[in-house]
C-alpha cells in the first residue's frame, strides 16, 4: 500500500510541502516576540488553508487506496477468491473517508458475514427466492437514490442501489458467484435510475427484490462485474462509449449525488426506464414471493383498479384537512409563543402506505393527455400526497427520503404551472373550468396544493351553484387559509340548509380515506376560526359552526342521549345568538340524522320520541316540523308526532 501511495502522492506533495514550510517559517518567527492573545481572524485563516490543503489531499490519498483494492479484487477474482462483499465494504470505508463521514468497517464486517451466513443456512433449507427474503426481509426500502451498501446495512435500510449490492454480494460469498447478477435501468424514471439483483430460476430471471419475474430492459452484468464498475465510477478505468437509447428522454435526474455514495457512473449505460415509479418508502426492501394462487390485498388491488379505470379517483385519497393541519400554541425557551403543527407519529405501515398510494397515482397518470383538466388534478392529488408523505417521513426520521418528497412535490407543482398557463390562468376557460369540476367529482380543492389556483377554484365555485359539487369545493376553500376568508364569505350567504352541507364537509376534514381503510390523522373533527379580516357574512357562518360542531361530535362521534344533545344545541343557540333561520337549520340537521341513525334500530322509536319531548322543552321545532325529513306522514303517526 506504501509503494501504492507515493506515486499518487507526488502530484500534491509540492503543494503540501510548501504550505507546510510556510507554517514552520510563521511559527519560528513568532516564537521570538511577546505572547499575544489569538486572533481569530489568523486562526479561520489556518483553518482554510489547512482545508484547502485536506481537499488536494484526500482525492489524492482515495485515488491510490481504490486502485490498490481493485487490482487486489482481479487477482483474487482471477484465482476464484473474490469475497465481494469484502471488497465492496472496503470501498465504502474509502469513499466514507475520502467525504470526511464515520464509517464503522468492523462492524459492518460482522454484520455482513452473519448475513452471509444466515444465506447458507437458509439456501440449505430453501429456493433462493424464498432464502433472499428471508435473510433480508428485516430491510426497509428508502426511496433516495445512490447509498452505501455499508451505510444500509448498518442502519436496517437503504434505496435500490445499496441493497442490491448487498443482496447480490452476499448471495455471491454465499456460494452462488455469478448466478447472482444485476439489472440496471439507465433511464430516469420521475429522475431516477433503479437497480436490482436478481437470478435466473427456472429458465426465468427474478428480481430479488419484488420477488418477481424482471421487468423488461435495463442491462444486465453479473455480480463480480461490480469490481469494474467501481473502477469505472472512481475513474479507475475509462467509462463505457455511448449509450443505446430506447427512448429519447431529456429528463434531468432530480438529485446529484456525489460519487462517493453511488457507482451509477460505472453501470452499463442504457436509456431503459424502469416502467413503474418507484416508491418513496418500503417497510420491505426484498419481498417475499407471491404465493401462487393468493389474491393480493384486497383493499390495495381494489385501489389500484379504481386509479387505473379512473386516475382521478385520486382525489379520495387526499386528506382535506392537510389543507390546514392543526397546530398548537408552545413557549420557546426565551418566554416567546410559536406556533407547533400536531401530527401523529406514523409507523412504517402508514409511511408504506402513503408511499403506495403515491405509486398508483403516479403510475395512472402516465395516460393522461399533457395539458387536461385530468392531468391537472391528479398532479393537485400528487402534490398533496408528496407533502402529507414529507411531513411523516419527517416525523419517522427518515430526512433524506422527506427531502426527496419535497423535491418530487415541486416537480409537480412545475408541471402544473405550465399547465395553467397554457390555458390562460388565473380563471381559465369556462369549457376548461367545466372540465376540472367534472374530473374532480366536486373535490377540486385538491388544486390548492398547486401554486397560483385560488382565482380558478373561486370562479369553479360559481360554475358549481346549487349542485352539491359546491358543497365539497366550499368545505376545501372555506379549511385552506389561502381562500378562507372569501369562502367564508360566499358561503355565508349560501341558504340555511346549502351552509349545514358545507358545515357537515369541513366537520368531517379529518376523516381520510385510503387504500380502502379509513383513518384519522389528526383529530376526530375540525376546528374552524374566523381571519381578522372576516366579513359579518363570515363571521355569522364560524358563529354558527361553534354551535354545530359539537352537536355534530354529540351525533357521530360521541353519540348522546337526546336530553343532553338538545340541551348542549340550545345553550349553543343562545350563547352565539344565532338568528332563527340558522338555528332552524342546525335543528333540522340534528333532527334529520338522529332519526335516520335511530329509525331502524331497536327501542329507536323511543329514542325519537324522546328526542321531540326534549325538543318542546327547549322551545325548539319539534320532530314533525324538521326539513328533509326521513320519516314519511304514517311513520310520524305511528310515532305519535306530529307538527306543531
Amino acid at each position: 500500500m506504501a509503494r501504492l501511495l507515493r506515486p499518487a502522492l507526488r502530484a500534491g506533495a509540492v503543494g503540501i510541502s510548501s504550505i507546510l514550510l510556510h507554517l514552520g517559517l510563521v511559527g519560528a518567527l513568532g516564537s521570538l516576540e511577546p505572547r499575544r492573545p489569538p486572533v481569530p481572524r489568523a486562526l479561520a485563516h489556518l483553518d482554510r488553508v489547512l482545508e484547502a490543503a485536506g481537499r488536494v489531499e484526500r482525492p489524492v490519498r482515495a485515488y491510490a487506496q481504490r486502485r490498490a483494492l481493485v487490482e487486489a479484487a482481479r487477482a483474487a477474482q482471477r484465482e476464484g477468491k473474490l469475497e465481494l462483499g469484502a471488497f465492496l465494504l472496503e470501498a465504502n470505508a474509502i469513499d466514507a473517508a475520502e467525504e470526511q463521514v464515520p464509517f464503522d468497517l468492523t462492524t459492518a464486517r460482522r454484520a455482513f458475514a452473519s448475513r452471509v451466513e444466515g444465506l447458507r443456512e437458509a439456501l440449505r433449507e430453501k429456493p433462493i427466492r424464498e432464502a433472499a427474503p428471508a435473510v433480508f426481509g428485516d430491510l426497509a426500502y428508502t426511496g433516495m437514490p445512490g447509498g452505501r451498501m455499508g451505510d444500509a446495512l448498518l442502519r436496517g435500510s437503504g434505496s435500490c442501489e445499496p441493497t442490491s449490492h448487498l443482496v447480490a454480494s452476499a448471495l455471491h460469498d454465499a456460494g452462488l458467484g455469478d448466478r447472482v447478477a444485476l439489472r440496471y435501468y439507465g433511464g430516469p424514471t420521475a429522475g431516477v435510475t433503479h437497480l436490482t439483483a436478481v437470478v435466473d430460476v427456472g429458465g426465468e430471471e427474478i428480481d430479488l427484490l419484488t420477488g418477481s419475474p424482471s421487468r423488461p430492459g435495463g442491462a444486465r452484468f453479473a455480480a463480480s462485474e461490480l469490481v469494474e464498475t467501481y473502477a469505472r465510477a472512481h475513474g479507475l478505468e475509462p467509462k463505457a462509449p455511448g449509450i443505446t437509447r430506447s427512448a429519447p428522454s431529456s429528463e434531468r435526474p432530480l438529485f446529484e449525488v456525489p460519487e462517493t455514495r453511488s457507482l451509477t457512473a460505472g453501470y452499463p449505460p442504457n436509456a431503459d426506464r424502469f416502467d413503474s415509479p418507484l416508491p418513496l418508502f418500503g417497510a420491505r426492501a426484498v419481498a417475499a414471493p407471491p404465493i401462487a394462487g393468493e389474491k393480493p390485498d384486497a383493499a390495495g388491488a381494489s385501489t389500484e383498479d379504481e386509479l387505473e379505470q379512473d386516475p382521478t379517483s385520486c382525489v379520495m385519497d387526499v386528506s382535506l384537512a392537510l389543507l390546514d393541519p392543526p397546530s398548537a400554541a408552545a413557549m420557546a425557551e426565551d418566554g416567546s409563543a410559536i406556533s407547533v403543527e400536531l401530527a401523529l407519529q406514523p409507523t412504517p405501515q402508514d409511511l408504506e402506505r402513503i408511499a403506495t398510494t403515491i405509486l398508483h397515482v403516479e403510475s395512472s397518470r402516465a395516460p393522461l393527455a399533457a395539458g387536461s383538466a385530468a392531468a391537472l388534478i391528479v398532479d393537485g392529488c400528487l402534490a398533496g400526497l408528496y407533502q402529507e408523505a414529507a411531513l411523516e417521513l419527517s416525523l419517522a426520521g427518515q430526512a433524506d427520503v422527506a427531502g426527496r418528497a419535497v423535491a418530487e412535490g415541486a416537480r409537480v407543482r412545475e408541471r402544473a404551472r405550465a399547465s395553467l398557463a397554457r390555458h390562460a390562468a388565473p380563471a381559465a376557460t369556462p369549457a376548461f373550468r367545466r372540465e376540472v369540476l367534472l374530473s374532480s367529482s366536486g373535490r377540486a380543492w385538491v388544486l390548492l396544493f398547486l401554486e397560483g389556483t385560488e382565482p380558478l377554484l373561486l370562479e369553479l365555485g360559481k360554475d358549481a351553484a346549487d349542485t352539491y359539487s359546491e358543497v365539497l369545493l366550499y368545505a376545501g376553500l372555506v379549511v385552506s387559509p389561502k381562500t378562507r376568508a372569501v369562502a367564508l364569505e360566499r358561503a355565508g350567504k349560501m341558504t340555511p340548509r346549502r351552509r349545514m352541507d358545507v358545515m357537515h364537509e369541513v366537520f368531517r376534514a379529518h376523516e381520510h380515506v385510503a387504500l380502502g381503510g379509513a383513518s384519522r390523522r389528526w383529530a376526530s373533527n375540525y376546528v374552524l376560526d374566523a381571519p381578522e379580516s372576516a366579513s359579518a357574512e363570515a363571521r355569522a357562518f364560524v358563529d354558527a359552526y361553534r354551535v354545530f360542531r359539537p352537536l355534530a361530535w354529540r351525533l357521530w362521534e360521541a353519540p348522546s342521549s337526546p336530553v343532553d344533545g338538545v340541551s348542549a344545541l340550545a345553550a349553543g343557540l343562545r350563547e352565539r345568538r344565532i338568528e332563527p333561520a340558522t338555528a332552524r337549520a342546525i335543528t333540522s340537521y340534528y333532527v334529520r340524522n338522529f332519526v335516520a341513525l335511530h329509525r331502524t334500530r331497536s327501542r329507536g322509536g323511543e329514542q325519537i320520541g324522546a328526542l321531540d319531548r326534549a325538543l318542546a322543552a327547549a322551545a325548539l321545532p319539534g320532530v314533525a316540523d324538521a326539513e328533509d325529513l326521513a320519516l314519511n306522514p304514517s311513520e310520524l303517526e305511528a310515532l305519535g308526532l306530529a307538527a306543531r
